[in-house]
């Protein structure tokens, strides 16, 4: 994973509920009034997890606070170029997957941020239209480096 590049800004509110982005009608996803739209924004900030969406190009559309904390505000770029520094489609892809079969897939990866390596465990399912198309996928991304540090020391202890 990068190191956000906005490090020390606080994430702020832009428009990605509000409006269409690669054809994609977030209003028409999360909710029909206002209301609706700032409550599903308010219950994604506050999840501790990163949330991204990308679209089926592998383009960030959205971001929730905690990805724009961890890597800056990357809207219109390509995931892999962001989250690995690559010039395609991570190998083992959750989200090649879960375009092409339409499931939930979980990964583990280990990238580097400004403090050092990290260990996430990535989850991947698709984001389906009105119609039942898959039109994205939603990445839900949770720091699991304590719980492998921990493991590891666990482990230690019973072999010595």
């Amino acid at each position: 994973m990068k190191p956000a590049s906005n490090e020390g800004d606080s994430p702020r509110r832009d428009d990605s509920f509000d409006r269409k982005i690669s054809g994609i009608d977030f209003p028409s996803l999360i909710g029909n009034t206002e209301e609706e739209r700032e409550m599903a924004w308010k219950i994604l900030d506050s999840i501790g997890d990163s949330i991204c969406i990308q679209d089926r190009d592998f383009r960030v559309i959205f971001m929730n606070a905690k990805a724009k904390a961890l890597i800056g505000e990357r809207i219109g770029s390509f995931c892999y170029e962001v989250f690995e520094g690559e010039k395609s489609i991570c190998p083992g892809c959750g989200m090649q997957k879960s375009f092409e079969d339409g499931k939930v897939h979980v990964t583990e990866r280990t990238g580097q941020t400004p403090d050092g390596p990290i260990q996430v465990e990535i989850t991947t399912s698709p984001l389906r239209d009105a119609e039942g198309e898959i039109v994205a996928a939603i990445e839900v991304v949770r720091d699991i480096s304590r719980c492998r540090r921990d493991e590891e020391v666990i482990r230690m202890q019973r072999d010595f």
